[in-house]
């Protein structure tokens, strides 16, 4: 075998952005990093609904679809 031709595998830090928490995980990567969701408050594994509001992008969605009520029961 070849020597020298593996990446480095090194245990970092992940944080999750949404609510702080920090684990320590095996990668490749040489510094820590964070992640949007984990599994200490992801939906999915929580059996809790949340909406994480990125941009604005549910407000936006929100407002178009009260726009085109508005248009339906404008035009009835």
């Amino acid at each position: 075998m070849k020597q020298n031709t593996h990446p480095q595998y090194d245990v970092v830090t992940l944080t999750c952005s949404n609510c702080s928490a920090t684990f320590t995980v095996g990668t490749t990567a040489t510094k820590g990093f964070s992640v949007a969701l984990c599994s200490q408050c992801h939906p999915a594994y929580t059996g809790a609904q949340s909406i994480i509001d990125t941009a604005n992008r549910v407000s936006k969605f929100m407002e178009r679809q009260k726009k085109a009520e508005q248009m339906r029961t404008g035009k009835k």
